[in-house]
């Protein structure tokens, strides 16, 4: 074989130089611009906080749930609170204040006369009125008319309903038939002659009605009035479901780089999972300093990777039946969301059952109660240090590990009593 030419040594060395210098500048451009990026982070979340505060500060920063005690109640769609506050409303000589004023720009929205003034007294109104074995939702009555509504929310209608009400309320002086939905449909259940009498109304056309009448409640009930309007905006208004309160505008406008920092959260929980698996040395120190006869553990695939010391007498083929652990979320919250506390192995439940509930029994009755898990019959999460522990992580990692001498010196002996006493 033919010697290297001469020059090749110095051709090498210089390439290697010069390879060198290359990722030098490579690596001062990559740390350059993180440190760009950072900043321009920075900033933005400056400029973010301060938007925030503005908001906070006009009462703007508000969750868009519900304002109306029907559906903080969870009554904003049930149907039967919905008749009843509309027949409420529909009385002229209640408490709202509104005298016939609703009850006749209700009649105007369906082509209807209104209630002479001389009748206004005389109305009476009634919910739940049942004829047979058909009830009418809502039933007003004065002395040259009536008025029979059936209302639906997010029922079905039961077959014949309506024809039903039709030929069972048909013989009310002058009466008319209303079905009140949500879209204003007419009814599927009303046939021939009852389904020309049954008249759509809608439940925003109501809502319509008392927008146009609510400055006149002037009556003790008036409050009740304005906050049934907020229920009937909230849920039946095309308008509310098209706004979008200033937190949701604050979001999408910022979007881009509210996703690009959110995205950082599974990447946080990237760096706890490194984290605790780095815990192996210093447990097996701590497994030295214990005594011969106690193992460690260790069980670091699938998604709750685990450290647990054990005594010899606790094993059972290689997996310990109950131990002292150390566990964490691989896919989960981060740093915050590693617990310690006592394991029991139930990949055999029926055989472990009776250690499971013994164990749980002792520690009960020795020790405050903690969490508890069908695995975990007492555990806590573990908090991180106060102030920026992020910087420094060999001071967290210490206080996980004397924590886990804690648990054993406590509850070593108890679970040495529980498998003792194993029949």
């Amino acid at each position: 074989m033919s010697a290297l030419p001469s020059h090749w040594p110095m051709t090498l060395h210089t390439l290697s130089g010069a390879w060198a210098e290359v990722r030098a500048e490579v690596a001062a451009t990559h740390d350059t611009r993180r440190a760009q990026r950072l900043t321009a982070w920075r900033d933005a979340l400056d400029t973010l906080r301060a938007e925030q505060v503005s908001l906070q500060a006009q009462g703007l920063w508000a969750a868009s749930g519900p304002a109306d005690l029907l559906s903080v109640a969870g009554l904003g769609r049930r149907e039967t609170v919905h008749t009843a506050a509309l027949a409420w409303l529909l009385r002229p000589a209640k408490e709202h204040g509104l005298g016939a004023r609703l009850l006749n720009a209700v009649l105007a929205t369906l082509g209807l006369p209104p209630v002479p003034p001389e009748d206004h007294a005389r109305v009476r109104v009634s919910t739940e009125e049942t004829r047979k074995s058909r009830r009418a939702d809502i039933v007003a009555r004065w002395p040259r008319g009536a008025l029979v509504i059936e209302a639906k929310v997010d029922a079905e209608e039961a077959p014949r309903q309506c024809d039903d009400l039709f030929e069972l309320f048909g013989d009310e002086p002058g009466v008319s038939f209303v079905f009140l939905t949500p879209t204003g449909r007419r009814p599927s259940s009303a046939t021939g002659p009852a389904a020309e009498a049954f008249l759509p109304l809608s439940f925003p056309q109501v809502r319509d009605c008392l927008t146009d009448v609510i400055d006149d409640a002037q009556g003790p009930g008036a409050h009740a009035v304005r906050d049934y309007l907020h229920t009937l905006d909230a849920h039946f208004s095309p308008r509310a479901a098209m706004q979008i309160d200033a937190r949701l505008r604050f979001y999408f406008e910022n979007k881009a780089v509210l996703d690009e920092w959110a995205a950082l959260a599974w990447e946080a929980r990237g760096a706890a999972d490194r984290f605790f698996r780095t815990f192996a040395d210093p447990l097996r120190a701590l497994q030295g300093e214990l005594g011969r006869d106690v193992h460690l553990y260790t069980a670091l695939d699938g998604s709750f990777p685990k450290f647990v010391l054990a005594h010899a007498s606790w094993g059972g083929g290689g997996t310990p039946r109950v131990g002292v652990g150390l566990e964490w979320s691989k896919n989960g919250a981060a740093f915050e969301k590693a617990h310690t506390g006592v394991w029991v192995n139930r990949t055999n439940s029926e055989g472990s059952a009776p250690l499971f509930k013994r164990v749980c029994e002792r520690l009960d009755a020795k020790l405050p109660k903690e969490s508890r898990t069908v695995w975990w019959p007492l555990y806590r999460y573990e908090p991180t240090p106060e102030g920026e522990w992020w910087n420094d992580l060999p001071t967290f990692k210490d206080q996980l590990i004397q924590r886990m001498r804690t648990r054993w010196e406590t509850t070593a002996p108890i679970i040495d009593d529980a498998v003792a006493s194993a029949p």
